[in-house]
């Protein structure tokens, strides 16, 4: 499809329409949204990991960077990218968002350049359309999170390294840019390990100038870590822990409502006296590896349901709901639904991107090659971790190529008069179509809506009813949702309201099939509900429910139900708590009793030693009782 090539100046004025295009779409759907918002904070309140990118980016311009602390959580790479935004904003994330449909449009623009090496100008734009109409590339475009720095990243590391002419120095070049995607998110270090064996099979040299632009970049990190904190960590440290829960039976559910198994997980290396983040990433990895080696069968299921749901044409989030934007922005709801098992555009978009990319691969295309061997680590990545909408977007916009390359082979077909070709091809792809309906899985988790955020950016300092009417609109939305009803339940403890804090609780362990590890939290909640008010008899009460729940290393879902031993390191916590109301309650006989147990079943931690310390002072001694 490709033609003689026009005057330049035409090439820049299709980028130019391209880019203007894709910014208009994007403008009238912050517009959108920023007029649905009004009367609230939404539009300038960051969700989840966008808080804590963003929350990063301020602290380093007040000359507090996390990585003084300690090693960086997650890849400190976009949090000085947003705190950059935030210099030319004024700290204002609304006008950050308005900055990244800049760039996301420009994104569209370049990606037009760089399907020029492939096809002729009119393909080429269309390659550039297909991105600036993507409704999903839009919802990122205008969202603080990584999908659109590792898009501008990838396409000047995919042009360099599709550039025909071999210099080192294009080779280098990638590897710096590389580096700096792997600082944004860690976890495209395996694509770029694919890229290093694409360029080592292709020139050695080549090979050894990537992979040095790749380490220039990487290792002043992994130096910093090691020599300012004494950590053997390559980026961040959240690496571990990511796997291990993503490789859970239960993922989806850890995933998008488990905020406190989150936090469980997070605190139990630490409870087992694992204090460095070397030790604890560690962990994670070696307990991965054992759990896979252990129960193969089941591993290779969690792979396939993860590719299942990578695959599924619905977009999961676990930070935000993508769909409930189509109630806020014409626009999303215009290019992005679901009828049924079918969700445009990833249902039709996916089976065409297949399609062309095989045909990239026939015409033993260069940039073909390299978006085969990038997209196959990114889809590797995603399948290894979590496979989310966020995750895949970068796949999308360069996709994007690969459809175009389907269009314009059935525009030839079309054109030559090869009907029966035509129609194969067409039967194949709506075969994909129906077979990607078939991973349209049912989501067993939702991330919180965005009313609920506005309700937790509320302090006791602003209106209670105001708040509270944010919580149960967004309460409304799930009532049945597990993690919507323990998080209110948390939302009026923090504002006191002790009893509206049980109805929620209560409400909770009403529910049928909840996990163990859900009723262990409710009990211990109702039991510090209880304890704030002195009602020591129910708090102990609730405390042996929880204990009694036996959340354990009992087989579950065909693995023990956390690797971790979280069972026994949560039921050292339960008891030492059972221990302290006992005393309160004069029993101390009963608190030495948990005491003792606690000493001899669980891990001499400086946290569960400090425990019993401060418990042992108020002990009444035993000839005293």
């Amino acid at each position: 499809m490709q033609e003689s090539p026009p005057k330049v100046s035409r090439v820049w004025l299709a980028a130019l329409i391209v880019f203007a295009v894709a910014l208009a779409l994007r403008l009238v759907h912050l517009w959108a949204l920023h007029r649905s918002f009004a009367g609230s904070d939404l539009f300038a309140i960051p969700l989840v990991d966008a808080k804590h990118h963003w929350d990063e980016a301020l602290a380093i311009l007040d000359g507090n960077p996390p990585m003084r602390d300690g090693v960086p959580w997650k890849g400190p790479g976009y949090s000085y990218f947003l705190a950059g935004l935030a210099v030319l904003s004024g700290r204002s994330l609304g006008a950050v968002r308005w900055m990244l449909a800049l760039l996301g449009s420009i994104n569209c623009a370049l990606l037009v350049l760089l399907a020029r090496r492939v096809f002729s100008l009119r393909w080429s734009v269309l390659a550039g359309l297909l991105a600036a109409c993507n409704g999903l590339l839009i919802v990122y475009d205008t969202e603080p999170y990584q999908p659109t720095l590792l898009i501008t990243l990838s396409l000047g590391t995919l042009a360099l390294l599709s550039n025909e002419n071999d210099r080192p120095l294009n080779f280098l070049g990638a590897g710096l840019l590389l580096g700096l995607t792997c600082l944004v998110h860690p976890a495209f270090l395996l694509p770029a390990i694919f890229l290093v064996a694409w360029a080592s099979r292709a020139k050695r040299r080549g090979a050894v100038a990537l992979l040095l632009g790749l380490a220039a970049v990487i290792a002043p990190v992994t130096w910093y870590n090691w020599n300012a904190h004494d950590e053997r960590v390559l980026i961040s440290s959240n690496g571990g822990v990511n796997l291990y829960v993503a490789n859970h039976p239960s993922f989806d559910q850890r995933a998008g409502n488990g905020t406190h198994a989150w936090g469980r997980i997070l605190r139990a290396p630490k409870d087992a006296g694992l204090e460095s983040a070397t030790a604890r990433d560690g962990l994670y990895y070696r307990l991965t590896l054992e759990r896979a080696l252990r129960y193969p069968l089941a591993t290779l299921g969690v792979l396939a349901k993860k590719t299942a749901v990578f695959l599924s044409p619905v977009e999961y989030s676990s930070n935000f709901r993508i769909y409930d934007l189509r109630e806020r922005s014409p626009v999303i709801a215009a290019l992005l639904w679901r009828v049924g098992p079918l969700a445009v555009p990833w249902g039709l978009w996916a089976p065409a991107a297949l399609l062309g990319l095989i045909v990239l691969l026939r015409w033993k295309d260069r940039l073909g090659a390299l978006l085969a061997v990038w997209g196959g680590g990114v889809l590797l990545a995603n399948v290894m971790v979590f496979s989310t909408a966020r995750y895949r977007a970068p796949l999308v916009f360069f996709g994007c190529i690969c459809v175009t390359a389907a269009v314009g082979a059935a525009w030839e077909l079309w054109s030559t008069e090869q009907r029966r070709r035509l129609a194969l091809g067409g039967a194949v792809y709506a075969a994909l179509v129906l077979v990607l309906c078939l991973f349209a899985l049912p989501q067993r988790w939702s991330p919180p809506p965005r009313e609920w955020h506005q309700a937790m950016a509320m302090t006791p300092g602003d209106s209670f009813d105001e708040a509270a009417d944010w919580a149960e609109r967004a309460v409304a939305r799930d009532p049945q949702l597990p993690f919507m009803l323990l998080s209110a339940s948390d939302f009026y403890a923090t504002w006191g309201k002790r009893e509206r804090q049980r109805d929620y609780l209560k409400r909770l362990l009403d529910l049928p099939d909840l996990e163990p590890d859900t009723i262990d939290v409710a009990h211990e909640r109702l039991a510090s509900s209880y304890f704030a008010q002195g009602r020591l008899n129910e708090a102990r009460e609730e405390l042996l429910q929880a204990i009694a729940v036996g959340v354990d290393d009992a087989e579950w879902h065909g693995y023990p139900h956390y690797a971790l031993g979280l069972g026994p390191i949560r039921a050292c916590g339960l008891r030492l708590r059972l221990a302290d109301v006992e005393i309160l309650r004069g029993d101390s006989a009963a608190a030495r009793q948990l005491m003792d147990s606690v000493r001899e079943d669980c891990p001499a931690s400086r946290r569960f030693l400090m425990d019993l310390a401060s418990l042992e002072k108020r002990l009444v001694p035993s000839d005293q009782m």
